[in-house]
């Protein structure tokens, strides 16, 4: 009997791929997304001609491929989220209802940062997180109650990028997204002088440099390092996060690939079971 298969969502697919030079993109083989992977590094590039030539393998057999030792839970700005981020989880069944559902958090508000109450916002927000769904007021009622009126919650909700076997919209529709999301892109470097600085600078590229290693990055603008370092954090998680999921799933659906991973592999590098449908 081969190996146990199970599901993930095709974000955490990539994941599963180190850049690797021997897999660069043949960016000829998708000419109506060129321009989508001509915002992506170069690194980033190889990460998905590794998983092109996955998707097109028959067998779906990670051996000969650069995979990551362990994925990692994405700490940066751990302190400004209402929910600690956890571990990337594999599924059972295609019909999960976690597989399909949304990702959302709630940004903790600066001014609670500020006063050093991270840990009691945390604990009277997830006691008061069905108010805020069933009646927004009453719980902004409560909100400015116990912690002044000063205080405010940004809302942060991603589409989830769907599994890995799951095929949804058609290719035309999809080129139609990611060329509407280029635009906005585009039109968000040039939105002021600041922007416009930034990106002619740095563009997206350096975008984990600054979220990982900030202190060894050199700032080319005449605006201070914080700010430069923000809109490029900003840029990455608006506009380059979610091109490379809307990629990954116009290449999914190219092939029209039945792609499934190995369970023990990914439990090796950090993956967890699922909570609703792997108990």
């Amino acid at each position: 009997m081969g190996n146990e298969k199970v599901f993930i969502t095709n974000y955490n697919l990539l994941r599963l791929f180190e850049s690797d030079d021997r897999y660069s993109m043949n960016l000829d083989k998708f000419p109506a997304i060129l321009d989508a992977f001509k915002m992506l590094t170069l690194a980033d590039r190889s990460r998905f001609g590794a998983l092109d030539k996955f998707l097109s393998s028959e067998a779906n057999d990670f051996s000969g491929f650069k995979i990551k030792r362990s994925v990692t839970v994405n700490r940066d700005g751990i302190d400004e989220m209402v929910y600690k981020p956890k571990p990337p989880a594999y599924h059972s069944s295609l019909a999960c209802e976690n597989l399909k559902s949304d990702y959302e958090n709630f940004r903790i508000p600066e001014v609670i940062i500020e006063r050093g109450e991270i840990d009691e916002f945390r604990a009277w927000f997830l006691a008061n997180s069905e108010l805020y769904h069933r009646d927004f007021e009453a719980f902004k009622f409560r909100l400015h109650a116990r912690f002044g009126a000063d205080v405010f919650v940004e809302q942060i909700k991603i589409d989830n990028s769907g599994s890995a076997e799951v095929e949804v919209l058609t290719l035309e529709s999809l080129k139609g997204k990611i060329d509407y999301h280029i635009f906005n892109a585009k039109y968000e470097m040039d939105r002021n002088d600041v922007n416009r600085a930034v990106f002619e600078k740095h563009k997206w590229h350096y975008s984990r440099v600054y979220i990982t290693e900030p202190g060894v990055f050199k700032n080319e603008t005449d605006y201070p390092d914080d700010l430069v370092i923000d809109i490029v954090k900003n840029f990455n998680r608006r506009y380059i996060i979610p091109l490379k999921k809307m990629i990954i799933d116009y290449m999914i659906l190219a092939e029209s690939c039945n792609a499934n991973v190995d369970k023990k592999l990914i439990e090796a590098i950090g993956f967890r079971p699922c909570s609703k449908c792997m108990r």
